[in-house]
């Protein structure tokens, strides 16, 4: 008689703290879904948002320059983040493109803007870009 209510005793303890467990999980997951994390940025443009840019020359010689990212809030037009990109050539009639999960830009490696030439080891990448400004690798040589 005492081995049977050991048994039942320990089975209702078992079930007891199996079913805190699970209500301890199902709890755990409520919290985290709540409270996203707000200070990273996604890779990608959310459906509320819209991305932009501007191309800015510097003082120097040979055509380089940035474009400057700007994603903004699609009703307010409210700016909520923007970074740079190095742009070698601005006068280039289409040097970065803006898709939803990216930006691309083509960056070309020794070649001389002044006389519009290649030299040696002359090569053009591919490079992406997220919305959270991070360069992608992996770039595409052609």
């Amino acid at each position: 008689m005492k081995k049977k209510q050991i048994v039942l005793t320990l089975i209702a303890l078992a079930l007891l703290a199996s079913g805190g467990l699970y209500w301890f999980a199902q709890n755990r997951k409520t919290v985290l879904r709540e409270f996203p994390k707000q200070t990273e940025r996604s890779g990608c443009l959310g459906k509320d948002e819209v991305a932009s840019y501007e191309i800015k020359q510097q003082e120097t010689t040979g055509g380089e320059g940035v474009a400057i990212i700007s994603i903004k809030d699609k009703k307010s037009q409210k700016e909520k983040f923007n970074f740079q990109i190095d742009i070698l050539q601005v006068q280039h009639y289409h040097p970065i493109e803006l898709h939803k999960c990216g930006v691309y830009a083509v960056r070309s490696f020794n070649y001389d803007y002044t006389i519009q030439k290649t030299l040696a080891g002359y090569r053009a990448e591919l490079w992406k870009y997220d919305y959270a400004g991070d360069k992608k690798t992996g770039a595409i040589r052609y």
